[in-house]
């Protein structure tokens, strides 16, 4: 669904057309755009229209015709050349050739600060992915989750979104979020999916957000927040599906994990490997976490040579049919 409407102004026709249509094209974004190449034009709709954002070039920012709708906040075009000179900088002015994505996510911060998400169905679901196992196809299972969610659904518009709480991230670049979501999540901001959504970075027809460079501030995460923050998820329903790719030493408690609906675990074959899920699952007994989720986790052999989407596809299938093993029945049939 649509839910803001975005007013795009540029004298290059070709340029704000096919901006309009990357935004109105893709269903994971929630705007709906329009077109103009005059300013007089875009006045003449605002006359009987409504407008939550206008993206307009900065050649008409002294023009007082604008004046009429100061109410609505605006994102102003930069011609290249003039663009991070003084006077030209800020949230609210945008370099007119950077790339289409880059455009989606300013809008959307500034958006996210003026308006809430108005679709919120509490249909979000989020899942874990942990395992006390090192380079057993974590973090590919945590990316086919996501991928398999938006592939193979009976919901066309299904949004997913990789979380990744790694201990250690990847190189720093302009997209690196985390660290200001876990600031998001502290400070409980308000109208948090469409904050997520300015900060992540879409791959593989879903967003993702990669792990921050060191594990410091997650463990700074406590369970109050950490429920806080799934909570949005499922109550603001713009993602249908979050999935966390959680290194073994990210959380300061595994009690935080029993906050997600649905954790994997996977494992590999090998008596190495049963014997770490034995002393993980022995581990969770002895400090009284064993009943807060041994019943939504789900140990999985998940190797490189037979992992993918359609592995996950089935997988789902069984647990949402009650098919798959759980903590519970692995420790007492299989260890």
């Amino acid at each position: 669904m649509k839910n803001y409407k975005v007013l795009l102004c540029d004298g290059e026709e070709g340029f704000v057309v096919a901006l309009m249509n990357y935004m109105n094209r893709n269903q994971s974004i929630p705007i709906l755009a329009m077109a103009f190449t005059d300013v007089e034009q875009l006045m003449d709709y605002l006359k009987s229209h409504q407008g939550d954002l206008i993206v307009i070039n900065n050649k008409w920012k002294g023009d007082r015709i604008l004046d009429s709708v100061s109410s609505i906040p605006v994102l102003w075009i930069v011609e290249e050349e003039a663009f991070g000179q003084e006077g030209w900088s800020g949230d609210n002015y945008i370099s007119k050739y950077s790339s289409a994505p880059a455009y989606s996510r300013r809008m959307l911060r500034i958006l996210s600060e003026q308006t809430i998400y108005t679709d919120g169905e509490g249909k979000g679901i989020c899942m874990a992915v942990y395992s006390p196992l090192g380079r057993c196809g974590k973090t590919r299972l945590a990316h086919a989750l996501c991928q398999a969610q938006t592939i193979h659904t009976e919901f066309p518009d299904c949004k997913s979104i990789y979380m990744g709480m790694e201990e250690f991230g990847e190189v720093e670049d302009e997209n690196h979020g985390m660290e200001t979501l876990l600031y998001y999540i502290k400070q409980h901001i308000a109208n948090l999916s469409m904050k997520i959504k300015s900060l992540a970075v879409e791959e593989r027809e879903y967003d993702s957000i990669v792990s921050s460079l060191t594990y410091q501030e997650l463990r700074e995460l406590n369970r109050e927040e950490l429920r806080w923050f799934l909570d949005c998820i499922r109550k603001e329903g713009f993602y249908d599906l979050l999935v966390a790719d959680i290194g073994s030493a990210s959380l300061t408690s595994l009690e935080l994990l029993a906050e997600f609906d649905v954790i994997y675990l996977p494992y590999f074959q090998s008596e190495y490997s049963k014997q770490k899920i034995g002393a993980f699952c022995r581990g969770l007994k002895q400090y009284g976490l064993w009943e807060l989720f041994s019943d939504k986790c789900y140990p999985i052999l998940w190797e490189k040579e037979n992992g993918g989407v359609e592995k996950v596809r089935m997988l789902e299938q069984k647990r949402k049919t009650g098919g798959l093993t759980t903590l519970e029945n692995f420790y007492k049939n299989v260890l």
